[in-house]
Protein backbone atom coordinates (compact mmCIF):
# COMPACT_ATOMS: atom_id res chain seq x y z
CA UNK A 1 0.00 0.00 0.00
CA UNK A 2 1.10 3.82 -0.89
CA UNK A 3 -0.27 6.38 0.62
CA UNK A 4 1.00 9.94 0.12
CA UNK A 5 -0.01 13.34 0.16
CA UNK A 6 -0.01 16.53 -2.21
CA UNK A 7 -1.09 20.15 -0.92
CA UNK A 8 -3.32 21.91 -3.25
CA UNK A 9 -2.70 25.91 -2.52
CA UNK A 10 -2.42 26.81 1.07
CA UNK A 11 -5.78 25.17 2.62
CA UNK A 12 -6.41 21.85 0.37
CA UNK A 13 -4.65 18.62 0.07
CA UNK A 14 -5.33 15.42 -2.21
CA UNK A 15 -4.37 12.10 -0.46
CA UNK A 16 -3.87 9.55 -2.59
CA UNK A 17 -4.41 5.68 -1.34
CA UNK A 18 -3.14 2.98 -3.58
CA UNK A 19 -3.72 -0.65 -3.10
CA UNK A 20 -2.27 -3.91 -4.71
CA UNK A 21 -3.24 -7.11 -4.87
CA UNK A 22 -0.87 -8.36 -1.91
CA UNK A 23 -2.54 -5.36 0.83
CA UNK A 24 -5.67 -7.00 0.72
CA UNK A 25 -5.63 -10.58 -0.48
CA UNK A 26 -4.49 -12.51 2.56
CA UNK A 27 -7.27 -10.64 4.15
CA UNK A 28 -9.99 -11.47 1.50
CA UNK A 29 -9.02 -15.34 1.59
CA UNK A 30 -9.17 -15.40 5.61
CA UNK A 31 -12.93 -14.05 5.06
CA UNK A 32 -14.13 -16.52 2.47
CA UNK A 33 -12.30 -19.20 4.43
CA UNK A 34 -14.69 -18.02 7.56
CA UNK A 35 -17.75 -17.67 5.68
CA UNK A 36 -17.41 -20.98 4.18
CA UNK A 37 -17.44 -22.09 7.73
CA UNK A 38 -20.88 -20.85 8.17
CA UNK A 39 -22.97 -20.64 4.66
CA UNK A 40 -25.62 -23.17 3.91
CA UNK A 41 -26.80 -24.47 0.52
CA UNK A 42 -29.07 -27.15 -0.53
CA UNK A 43 -27.07 -30.39 -1.74
CA UNK A 44 -24.14 -29.51 0.78
CA UNK A 45 -23.80 -29.90 4.57
CA UNK A 46 -22.93 -27.23 6.58
CA UNK A 47 -19.52 -26.14 6.05
CA UNK A 48 -18.70 -28.33 3.25
CA UNK A 49 -19.80 -26.00 0.39
CA UNK A 50 -16.62 -25.89 -2.01
CA UNK A 51 -14.10 -22.86 -1.57
CA UNK A 52 -14.43 -22.13 -5.20
CA UNK A 53 -18.46 -22.19 -5.14
CA UNK A 54 -18.48 -19.44 -2.24
CA UNK A 55 -15.90 -17.20 -3.82
CA UNK A 56 -17.82 -16.89 -7.11
CA UNK A 57 -21.02 -16.42 -4.84
CA UNK A 58 -19.47 -13.77 -2.16
CA UNK A 59 -15.84 -13.12 -3.76
CA UNK A 60 -16.57 -9.46 -5.10
CA UNK A 61 -19.05 -8.32 -1.62
CA UNK A 62 -15.85 -9.55 0.68
CA UNK A 63 -12.95 -8.04 -1.82
CA UNK A 64 -14.91 -4.78 -1.35
CA UNK A 65 -15.33 -5.17 2.10
CA UNK A 66 -11.77 -5.72 3.16
CA UNK A 67 -10.45 -3.15 0.78
CA UNK A 68 -12.67 -0.05 2.05
CA UNK A 69 -11.73 -1.47 5.59
CA UNK A 70 -8.15 -0.90 4.57
CA UNK A 71 -8.72 2.19 3.33
CA UNK A 72 -10.47 3.42 6.59
CA UNK A 73 -8.27 2.34 8.82
CA UNK A 74 -4.74 3.29 7.10
CA UNK A 75 -5.96 6.57 5.34
CA UNK A 76 -6.85 8.06 9.30
CA UNK A 77 -3.70 6.37 10.41
CA UNK A 78 -1.75 8.21 7.99
CA UNK A 79 -3.58 11.45 9.10
CA UNK A 80 -2.89 10.61 12.80
CA UNK A 81 1.29 9.35 12.45
CA UNK A 82 1.88 12.43 9.76
CA UNK A 83 0.06 15.20 12.52
CA UNK A 84 -2.07 16.21 9.40
CA UNK A 85 -3.61 19.30 11.09
CA UNK A 86 -7.22 18.59 9.10
CA UNK A 87 -10.59 20.59 9.08
CA UNK A 88 -13.40 18.00 9.02
CA UNK A 89 -13.00 14.36 7.34
CA UNK A 90 -11.35 13.55 4.05
CA UNK A 91 -13.92 13.45 1.08
CA UNK A 92 -13.89 11.62 -1.80
CA UNK A 93 -11.96 13.72 -4.53
CA UNK A 94 -14.53 15.18 -7.35
CA UNK A 95 -11.46 13.99 -9.80
CA UNK A 96 -11.37 10.37 -8.25
CA UNK A 97 -12.13 7.65 -11.20
CA UNK A 98 -14.01 4.55 -11.21
CA UNK A 99 -13.13 1.44 -9.74
CA UNK A 100 -14.30 -1.77 -10.54
CA UNK A 101 -13.69 -3.95 -7.35
CA UNK A 102 -14.72 -7.56 -9.10
CA UNK A 103 -12.36 -7.32 -12.49
CA UNK A 104 -9.60 -4.75 -11.13
CA UNK A 105 -6.52 -6.04 -9.05
CA UNK A 106 -4.39 -2.65 -8.22
CA UNK A 107 -6.96 0.45 -6.67
CA UNK A 108 -6.35 3.71 -6.84
CA UNK A 109 -8.58 5.94 -4.84
CA UNK A 110 -7.97 9.71 -4.12
CA UNK A 111 -9.82 12.04 -1.15
CA UNK A 112 -9.88 16.03 -0.90
CA UNK A 113 -9.19 17.16 2.68
CA UNK A 114 -9.43 20.28 3.78
CA UNK A 115 -6.44 21.86 5.75
CA UNK A 116 -6.52 24.15 8.62
CA UNK A 117 -5.17 27.39 8.12
CA UNK A 118 -1.21 28.42 9.34
CA UNK A 119 -0.91 31.21 11.23
CA UNK A 120 1.89 32.71 13.67
CA UNK A 121 1.08 35.32 16.15
CA UNK A 122 4.46 37.17 18.02
CA UNK A 123 3.76 38.91 21.22
CA UNK A 124 6.00 41.42 22.55
CA UNK A 125 6.68 43.72 25.16
CA UNK A 126 5.37 46.56 23.46
CA UNK A 127 2.00 44.51 23.03
CA UNK A 128 -0.57 45.67 25.79
CA UNK A 129 -4.10 44.37 27.12
CA UNK A 130 -6.17 45.72 29.15
CA UNK A 131 -6.64 43.42 32.72
CA UNK A 132 -10.39 45.54 34.49
CA UNK A 133 -9.71 44.99 38.02
CA UNK A 134 -13.56 45.36 39.35
CA UNK A 135 -14.21 47.14 42.89
CA UNK A 136 -16.70 46.04 44.85
CA UNK A 137 -18.87 49.19 45.59
CA UNK A 138 -20.52 49.78 48.84
CA UNK A 139 -23.97 49.77 47.23
CA UNK A 140 -23.48 46.53 45.68
CA UNK A 141 -22.35 45.04 49.54
CA UNK A 142 -25.04 46.33 50.72
CA UNK A 143 -27.55 44.66 48.34
CA UNK A 144 -26.02 41.47 49.10
CA UNK A 145 -25.91 41.52 52.93
CA UNK A 146 -29.86 42.49 52.43
CA UNK A 147 -30.22 39.74 50.07
CA UNK A 148 -29.13 37.65 53.12
CA UNK A 149 -30.87 39.04 55.41
CA UNK A 150 -33.93 38.69 53.51
CA UNK A 151 -33.62 34.90 52.41
CA UNK A 152 -33.41 34.48 56.25
CA UNK A 153 -36.32 36.11 57.05
CA UNK A 154 -40.01 35.58 58.31
CA UNK A 155 -43.51 36.04 58.03
CA UNK A 156 -45.29 39.01 60.19
CA UNK A 157 -48.61 40.16 60.85
CA UNK A 158 -48.88 43.82 60.34
CA UNK A 159 -51.96 45.96 60.54
CA UNK A 160 -51.86 47.97 57.11
CA UNK A 161 -51.15 46.86 54.19
CA UNK A 162 -47.67 47.85 52.28
CA UNK A 163 -46.30 47.07 48.48
CA UNK A 164 -45.25 43.57 47.75
CA UNK A 165 -47.42 42.28 50.71
CA UNK A 166 -49.42 39.10 50.44
CA UNK A 167 -52.71 39.49 51.55
CA UNK A 168 -54.80 36.32 53.18
CA UNK A 169 -58.37 36.50 53.84
CA UNK A 170 -61.78 35.54 52.73
CA UNK A 171 -63.08 35.67 49.26
CA UNK A 172 -67.18 35.92 49.11
CA UNK A 173 -68.75 36.12 45.69
CA UNK A 174 -71.40 39.02 45.63
CA UNK A 175 -75.05 39.77 44.20
CA UNK A 176 -76.17 42.28 42.01
CA UNK A 177 -76.93 44.10 45.29
CA UNK A 178 -73.53 43.92 46.72
CA UNK A 179 -74.56 41.14 49.53
CA UNK A 180 -72.69 38.26 50.06
CA UNK A 181 -74.33 35.47 47.06
CA UNK A 182 -76.80 32.73 48.21
CA UNK A 183 -74.90 29.43 46.95
CA UNK A 184 -72.10 31.81 45.82
CA UNK A 185 -68.08 31.11 45.80
CA UNK A 186 -66.20 31.46 49.23
CA UNK A 187 -62.74 30.78 49.32
CA UNK A 188 -61.18 30.53 53.30
CA UNK A 189 -57.58 31.63 53.81
CA UNK A 190 -57.37 32.94 49.99
CA UNK A 191 -53.96 34.50 49.37
CA UNK A 192 -53.35 37.26 46.98
CA UNK A 193 -50.65 39.69 45.82
CA UNK A 194 -52.23 43.29 44.56
CA UNK A 195 -48.58 44.28 43.90
CA UNK A 196 -48.83 42.02 41.20
CA UNK A 197 -52.49 43.01 39.30
CA UNK A 198 -52.01 44.20 35.43
CA UNK A 199 -54.83 46.43 36.28
CA UNK A 200 -53.94 49.92 38.05
CA UNK A 201 -57.33 50.58 39.67
CA UNK A 202 -57.85 47.58 40.80
CA UNK A 203 -55.04 47.59 42.51
CA UNK A 204 -55.22 51.13 44.09
CA UNK A 205 -58.36 49.58 45.87
CA UNK A 206 -55.94 47.58 48.26
CA UNK A 207 -53.26 51.19 48.87
CA UNK A 208 -54.89 52.05 52.35
CA UNK A 209 -56.33 48.76 53.35
CA UNK A 210 -55.88 47.82 57.40
CA UNK A 211 -56.81 44.48 58.81
CA UNK A 212 -60.50 43.87 58.94
CA UNK A 213 -60.91 46.17 56.09
CA UNK A 214 -64.24 44.71 53.69
CA UNK A 215 -63.66 45.81 50.22
CA UNK A 216 -64.83 44.74 46.84
CA UNK A 217 -62.91 44.05 43.68
CA UNK A 218 -63.03 42.02 40.17
CA UNK A 219 -60.44 39.56 39.83
CA UNK A 220 -61.00 39.21 36.53
CA UNK A 221 -60.14 42.59 35.72
CA UNK A 222 -57.10 42.92 38.33
CA UNK A 223 -55.60 39.88 36.19
CA UNK A 224 -56.29 41.06 32.69
CA UNK A 225 -58.56 38.26 32.26
CA UNK A 226 -55.61 36.04 33.03
CA UNK A 227 -57.33 32.48 33.12
CA UNK A 228 -54.38 31.08 35.12
CA UNK A 229 -54.41 33.20 37.56
CA UNK A 230 -57.75 33.83 37.74
CA UNK A 231 -57.76 29.99 37.99
CA UNK A 232 -55.37 29.76 41.59
CA UNK A 233 -57.15 32.70 43.33
CA UNK A 234 -60.50 31.41 42.77
CA UNK A 235 -60.83 27.83 41.53
CA UNK A 236 -63.01 28.76 38.98
CA UNK A 237 -63.04 29.51 34.82
CA UNK A 238 -62.76 32.98 33.64
CA UNK A 239 -66.41 32.90 33.00
CA UNK A 240 -67.32 32.17 36.42
CA UNK A 241 -65.76 34.89 37.31
CA UNK A 242 -66.91 38.22 39.24
CA UNK A 243 -66.76 40.68 42.06
CA UNK A 244 -65.29 39.30 45.65
CA UNK A 245 -65.28 40.68 48.82
CA UNK A 246 -61.72 40.29 51.15
CA UNK A 247 -61.76 40.44 54.81
CA UNK A 248 -58.12 40.98 54.64
CA UNK A 249 -55.64 39.64 56.91
CA UNK A 250 -52.00 41.05 56.51
CA UNK A 251 -48.53 39.38 56.18
CA UNK A 252 -45.41 40.98 55.37
CA UNK A 253 -41.81 39.53 55.11
CA UNK A 254 -39.97 41.00 57.38
CA UNK A 255 -35.75 40.55 57.37
CA UNK A 256 -33.83 39.11 59.71
CA UNK A 257 -31.29 41.12 62.18
CA UNK A 258 -27.54 41.29 61.41
CA UNK A 259 -26.73 38.63 64.27
CA UNK A 260 -24.36 36.25 64.85
CA UNK A 261 -27.57 33.49 63.86
CA UNK A 262 -27.29 34.90 60.16
CA UNK A 263 -23.29 34.87 60.18
CA UNK A 264 -23.20 31.31 60.66
CA UNK A 265 -26.32 30.53 58.48
CA UNK A 266 -24.55 32.35 55.54
CA UNK A 267 -20.78 31.53 56.57
CA UNK A 268 -20.72 28.28 58.79
CA UNK A 269 -20.41 28.52 62.22
CA UNK A 270 -17.88 30.76 64.44
CA UNK A 271 -16.52 31.87 60.20
CA UNK A 272 -17.20 35.25 61.97
CA UNK A 273 -17.93 37.10 65.57
CA UNK A 274 -18.87 40.23 64.06
CA UNK A 275 -21.14 42.71 61.80
CA UNK A 276 -17.65 44.36 59.95
CA UNK A 277 -16.16 40.60 59.67
CA UNK A 278 -19.30 39.57 57.89
CA UNK A 279 -19.24 42.41 55.83
CA UNK A 280 -15.72 41.56 55.14
CA UNK A 281 -16.10 38.18 53.95
CA UNK A 282 -19.30 38.65 52.20
CA UNK A 283 -16.79 41.63 50.18
CA UNK A 284 -14.38 39.14 49.48
CA UNK A 285 -17.33 36.72 47.88
CA UNK A 286 -18.25 39.16 45.55
CA UNK A 287 -14.56 40.03 44.73
CA UNK A 288 -13.74 36.42 43.70
CA UNK A 289 -16.87 36.51 41.68
CA UNK A 290 -15.45 39.61 39.57
CA UNK A 291 -12.07 38.38 39.00
CA UNK A 292 -13.62 35.15 37.32
CA UNK A 293 -15.55 38.03 35.17
CA UNK A 294 -12.06 39.86 34.86
CA UNK A 295 -10.56 37.19 33.62
CA UNK A 296 -13.16 35.80 31.33
CA UNK A 297 -12.86 39.77 30.25
CA UNK A 298 -9.20 39.44 29.71
CA UNK A 299 -9.05 35.77 27.62
CA UNK A 300 -11.96 37.72 25.30
CA UNK A 301 -9.83 41.29 24.47
CA UNK A 302 -6.23 39.09 24.65
CA UNK A 303 -8.18 36.76 21.81
CA UNK A 304 -9.61 39.82 19.80
CA UNK A 305 -6.13 41.16 19.57
CA UNK A 306 -4.65 38.30 18.94
CA UNK A 307 -7.26 37.85 15.62
CA UNK A 308 -6.20 41.24 14.65
CA UNK A 309 -2.30 40.58 14.50
CA UNK A 310 -3.24 37.58 12.54
CA UNK A 311 -4.87 38.82 10.22
CA UNK A 312 -7.25 37.41 7.99
CA UNK A 313 -7.27 33.71 7.48
CA UNK A 314 -7.31 31.50 4.03
CA UNK A 315 -9.92 28.73 4.02
CA UNK A 316 -10.74 26.11 1.20
CA UNK A 317 -14.36 27.82 1.31
CA UNK A 318 -16.06 24.86 -1.15
CA UNK A 319 -14.65 22.15 0.30
CA UNK A 320 -15.84 23.05 3.86
CA UNK A 321 -19.48 23.22 2.48
CA UNK A 322 -18.89 19.67 0.48
CA UNK A 323 -18.34 18.42 4.11
CA UNK A 324 -20.81 20.16 5.80
CA UNK A 325 -23.07 19.14 3.05
CA UNK A 326 -21.93 15.02 3.58
CA UNK A 327 -22.40 15.53 7.40
CA UNK A 328 -25.94 17.01 6.94
CA UNK A 329 -27.61 15.35 3.87
CA UNK A 330 -31.39 15.91 4.75
CA UNK A 331 -30.23 19.71 4.78
CA UNK A 332 -31.06 21.90 1.97
CA UNK A 333 -28.34 24.18 0.08
CA UNK A 334 -29.28 27.51 2.52
CA UNK A 335 -28.06 25.32 5.01
CA UNK A 336 -24.26 25.13 3.88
Amino acid sequence: MNISLEKVGNVQAVITVKLETADYEANVKKSLKNLQAKVQMPGFRPGHVPASLVKKMYGTQVKAEEVNKLIADNLMSYIRDNKVNMLGEPLPSATQQPQDIEKQNDFKFVFDIALAPEFTATLSADDHVKYYDIQVSEEELEDQVKQFASRAGHNENVNEYQERDLIRGILAELDENGQPKDGGLVIENAALMPTYFKDEEQKNIFATAKVNDVLTFNPSKAYAGSDTELAALLKVTKEEAANYTVDKIFTSWDPVELNQELFDQVLGEGVVKSEEEFRGKIKEQIAQQHTADSDYKFLLDVRTYLESKVGTLEFPDELLKRIMKGNNPDKDEAFV
